[in-house]
């Protein structure tokens, strides 16, 4: 019960609160149960972007299921919730394969907006992050990316990298890669 609750949460922010109530157990159980399944494989946590590792570990988390095969997609599903999942999905399949490229992986939200992810090999070296955002849409042509390109502007960050459903492009400080090239 608790694994299926993860996996329709897959991708999202991550309110132990709210599921221990849903699934009438104690926030410290469901903690366990949550590090049971990361040590099992079957899930991964990422955590707000910090320098801080003990900040770190007190804010916002999401999840993401080691595999996006777990979810059953329903056909009978309304257009946009399906295109809505099939957008956490897309997500949940970079993190998996980005968080076998990195070392360290994460996502980083201020006041209400949100890079999908945050990649280093060494935190300490803030030029080599990478910034990498999920729009898994027909087209992000009209897509604004302020946030994304001021925290890049402010790290002096070169370029930054969008996963799209088909398109490709290299602008001035972005690169637009399918999801399906990514390795």
């Amino acid at each position: 019960f608790l694994f299926e609750i993860f996996i329709h949460k897959t991708g999202n922010a991550l309110e132990l609160q709210n599921i221990a109530s849903e699934a009438e157990i104690d926030k410290k159980t469901l903690n366990k149960y949550l590090e049971y399944f990361q040590s099992s494989l079957l899930l991964n946590v990422a955590y707000n972007y910090t320098k801080s590792f003990r900040k770190r570990h007190r804010q916002l988390k999401k999840i993401y299921v080691a595999s996006a095969n777990f979810y059953f997609l329903e056909k009978k599903l309304d257009a946009v919730i399906r295109a809505q999942i099939i957008g956490h999905l897309a997500e949940t399949h970079a993190y998996n394969l980005l968080n076998k490229n990195f070392e360290y992986l994460s996502f980083l939200r201020k006041r209400g907006k949100e890079i999908d992810f945050v990649a280093a090999d060494n935190l300490l070296d803030q030029k080599n992050l990478k910034l990498i955002e999920v729009k898994y849409r027909e087209n992000i042509d009209k897509e604004k990316f302020d946030f994304i390109e001021s925290i890049a502007k402010k790290k002096k960050i070169e370029k930054y990298i969008v996963f799209s459903k088909k398109q490709f492009a290299i602008e001035d400080k972005k690169v637009v890669l399918p999801l399906f090239l990514a390795y």
